[in-house]
């Protein structure tokens, strides 16, 4: 019960966030979008169950792999809503490398830029960070 609420919480925070960082494209083009929010590719603390927090804890190969998986599938399912002509796809991303790399996998499949926005950065979870 206490994961599931927490889960709920940290979903609630990364929304807002998420809603945080998207206003000024939304502001800027006043016309709808689609958001499509992805979680970083697996890294060897993710493999180990360790916490990471703002820890920078690189892609594993198989996470290297999930974030080309990813982009080909974003681009499938999204080539429609793209217009490469004109770059109007921003890709978000935290500054953290695990999220950075999964971003520049999708941004260079939708042949868009990846402008890294620290709102979107995991929380500091301090003492706990690589325990499992």
């Amino acid at each position: 019960h206490t994961m599931l609420a927490t889960h709920r919480h940290r979903c609630h925070r990364a929304s807002v966030c998420v809603a945080s960082a998207l206003l000024a494209v939304r502001h800027a083009s006043q016309l709808p979008f689609t958001c499509v929010v992805v979680r970083h590719g697996e890294t060897d603390w993710n493999r180990q169950l360790r916490v990471q927090g703002t820890t920078d804890v690189p892609l594993n190969a198989r996470g290297r792999l999930q974030a080309e998986r990813c982009a080909d599938s974003v681009l499938t399912q999204f080539r429609h809503r793209l217009c490469p002509s004109e770059r109007s796809t921003p890709i978000l991303s935290s500054s953290l490398q695990r999220a950075a790399d999964t971003a520049q996998a999708i941004a260079r499949a939708v042949t868009a830029e990846v402008h890294k926005d620290i709102r979107l950065n995991e929380w500091n979870l301090g003492v706990i960070e690589g325990m499992s």
